[in-house]
């Protein structure tokens, strides 16, 4: 049962929740995608895929230094396999419309 808070608004509502379990899914990618870059490398199918699992993640949650941090990374191994996906097409294009300052900027 969520109960008002002094402004108006309910406390520990679905909000609240669905925040809670989107941050506890972040820690837990983000130590499967520290495990899997330290194993097997970025260049990895499955590092991958986890990377883009969490760059969602980390966009629900406008982490976007973390997003660009790695993706600076990613980008250039993605070219180097053949051309970005169209998820990772899409991920640059969500960093680009979250933060303005990185619209013009190419990766």
């Amino acid at each position: 049962m969520s109960h008002e808070s002094h402004d108006g608004y309910p406390q520990d509502g679905p909000m609240e929740e669905l925040a809670e379990l989107q941050i506890k899914e972040e820690a837990r990618l983000e130590k499967l995608f520290q495990e899997q870059r330290q194993q097997q490398g970025l260049d990895d199918d499955s590092t991958l895929n986890t990377f883009f699992q969490l760059f969602d993640m980390w966009i629900q949650l406008y982490r976007l230094n973390k997003c660009m941090e790695v993706l600076e990374e990613v980008v250039p191994i993605c070219r180097r396999r053949g051309g970005l996906s169209l998820e990772q097409e899409r991920a640059q294009a969500r960093i680009r419309m979250y933060d303005p300052s990185r619209r013009s900027s190419q990766c």
